[in-house]
């Protein structure tokens, strides 16, 4: 008795609708669970139903976090306590500097990419959130903020929406 390897799914394919019943493709919800990558475009408000929470701002990953540690010299980086250390002097001088120390929160936050050290999932960074998608206020910073915060990152890149970690 043979079997046929055409009707078995791939175990790393992306599901389509030939290779998963129909009960179970849904792309609009597959979409909304797995949607990881930072968008520039406005969400809906949070109380919209079915649209998930997001917050918006700047992500500073590790590597740009021990690269602006070592530039200003916030402290060794040899053990992850002192990591951890030198980061949270490196947040709280950004936020000082950029005077939104009073109406930013840090969170962590997915990037849109896999993990270095397990591609299975997906990789953080911590965010400067400016504002987030749960009322018209929160959703719309001032560009005077923005513009602080992208004078004292040393970037003209644009504030991002992200999904929180």
């Amino acid at each position: 008795m043979s079997v046929s390897t055409a009707a078995q799914p791939k175990q790393d394919a992306v599901p389509d609708p030939s290779s998963t019943p129909a009960l179970e493709y849904d792309p609009v919800r597959l979409a909304r669970v797995h949607s990881y990558k930072p968008t520039t475009a406005m969400p809906r408000l949070h109380r919209v139903k079915g649209t998930p929470f997001r917050v918006f701002g700047f992500a500073l990953t590790d590597a740009w976090l021990d690269d602006h540690c070592r530039t200003h010299d916030f402290g060794p980086l040899d053990t992850l306590g002192r990591q951890h250390n030198a980061h949270f002097k490196a947040v709280t001088k950004i936020l000082n500097d950029a005077r939104v120390s009073d109406r930013t929160a840090v969170k962590p936050v997915y990037t849109g990419e896999v993990r270095p050290s397990d591609p299975r999932w997906p990789d953080y960074a911590m965010c400067l959130v400016i504002g987030n998608n749960k009322t018209e206020q929160r959703r719309r910073p001032e560009p005077e903020v923005i513009k602080r915060l992208q004078a004292v990152l040393g970037s003209d890149a644009p504030p991002m929406w992200y999904k929180l970690a």
